[in-house]
């Protein structure tokens, strides 16, 4: 206190004390929270920064692709494929639609500029495979394929549903002697069971 009872210093110096002693290191637990949640916000803040700067441009590129994957058809057995089928290949399936101890592969390929869509069968006993029965149908898209017993079909049918312009068609077709297969029934519709045709 001052000469005269002035006690401003006093009370300034007294405000002061708290910031002076904020300025004092820590001590004990208190400083240990302090810097375990610094810690913490810096491991935070930096994974999310690893994450946002590597997943962005991979999702960017590469969702397409794994999309186009994960719908795509799989690919038919290599000898269907060197059976002279054309490509693109958009169904198969394997059948007993012969009658032989040996499965066959029937196989649809798409010629864009035709507008139609190819039925054939293959025969795994030749070397190299070779079609033995063939059809072409309007369409430019198949939903499905089925053939054989195993489809609830009689042993020489395929059937086969396709899209052409927007309309959608099941063909019922036939083994019969002969190269070209036989066309026994047709069914038009919206979204046509696979088992249109089951016995």
């Amino acid at each position: 206190m001052l000469a005269g009872g002035d006690r401003r210093p006093a009370l300034l110096l007294r405000r002061r004390r708290p910031v002076e002693r904020l300025r004092e290191p820590l001590t004990g637990r208190v400083a240990e929270k302090v810097e375990h949640a610094h810690h913490e916000r810096v491991t935070v803040c930096d994974l999310h920064e690893q994450v946002f700067a590597w997943t962005r441009p991979y999702s960017r590129l590469m969702v397409p692709f794994i999309l186009a994957l994960a719908f795509a058809a799989p690919q038919p057995p290599v000898w269907i494929q060197r059976a002279n089928v054309p490509p693109p290949i958009v169904a198969w399936r394997l059948a007993d639609v012969l009658g032989t101890p040996i499965v066959e592969g029937i196989a649809v390929d798409r010629d864009a500029t035709a507008g139609t869509l190819t039925v054939s069968v293959v025969d795994s006993r030749f070397d190299p495979r070779q079609i033995v029965r063939q059809r072409d149908l309007p369409g430019s898209r198949v939903r499905w394929l089925r053939a054989g017993t195993r489809d609830g079909l009689f042993r020489f049918q395929i059937a086969v549903d396709v899209i052409d312009h927007g309309q959608e068609t099941a063909y019922l077709l036939r083994v019969r002697r002969g190269f070209q297969l036989e066309l026994a029934r047709t069914m038009r519709g919206r979204n046509l069971s696979s088992r249109v045709f089951a016995r």
